[in-house]
């Protein structure tokens, strides 16, 4: 199975949302894809058509020493994914004990899934720093950092590149922006400096804001099957070709 983290050093960058729409994208191209909510938020499910007061999820099964597979669900677009899991406080710090315990607590328990070969798993995580990060760039063979094009993400791409390096990813860690925005003088400017800093680790394949987006979200519907042609959609669909010549390259 072919990992793959998605991270950020800042809130609010669409991060979740692309996670779930490009495992929707890989699914619709007939790719065995698995979305892994690493983030006590709990929102990927959302974004799948995962019901709200849906409580079940990895984090929960694991507290209460059941088998945390069985969490999984599947999406409409036939994306697996498992849930995080609504937990309490008491069960937060519980599980958040165990992976202080054991630094590879999620790629081992990756490791157990069996699908089908190639498979690709997107797993999701709440920004840094955060030891649901950590462990999720230490099971990664590819790490993609989210960014949006503005002064705040500029100013944490230092924290970013820190942590992967730190955690010896930096060779395997690529920069996409969100919500770009061509219109916008700004954007292409930020865009611009993130070029000079990163070279071709920043992603030609920039995720344009798209209304299309948000009212996938509201209409309980992935992006591919609510609006297939719109910018964002292309967009994705760029995103996941790259992202399948990476793990094509990769070792079985």
């Amino acid at each position: 199975m072919f990992k793959v983290a998605l991270i950020s050093a800042n809130g609010g960058v669409g991060k979740t949302a692309i996670t779930a729409h490009l495992a929707c994208t890989l699914a619709r191209r007939d790719h065995a894809v698995l979305a892994v909510d690493f983030d006590p938020n709990n929102l990927l499910g959302l974004h799948l058509g995962l019901a709200p007061r849906e409580r079940d999820g990895l984090a929960l099964r694991t507290v209460s020493n059941d088998h945390w597979q069985d969490a999984a669900f599947s999406s409409d677009d036939g994306v697996h994914f498992l849930p995080f899991g609504d937990l309490d406080e008491a069960q937060r710090a519980d599980f958040g004990a165990r992976l202080g315990r054991n630094p590879d607590w999620l790629l081992q328990h990756l490791d157990d899934i069996a699908l089908p070969s190639p498979a690709i798993a997107l797993i999701d995580t709440p920004r840094l720093p955060s030891l649901y990060s950590q462990q999720a760039v230490r099971a990664a063979d590819l790490v993609i950092v989210v960014v949006a094009a503005d002064a705040s993400c500029y100013a944490k791409l230092p924290a970013a590149r820190n942590k992967v390096t730190l955690a010896g990813k930096a060779d395997a860690t690529y920069y996409v922006v969100n919500f770009a925005d061509a219109a916008r003088r700004l954007h292409n400017d930020i865009i611009a400096v993130m070029r000079l800093d990163l070279g071709n680790r920043l992603l030609p394949y920039y995720i344009h804001h798209d209304e299309a987006v948000p009212e996938s979200l509201a209409s309980n519907r992935s992006l591919a099957g609510y609006a297939p042609h719109s910018q964002a959609a292309h967009d994705l669909q760029g995103l996941a070709t790259w992202l399948l010549a990476r793990a094509a390259e990769h070792p079985a």
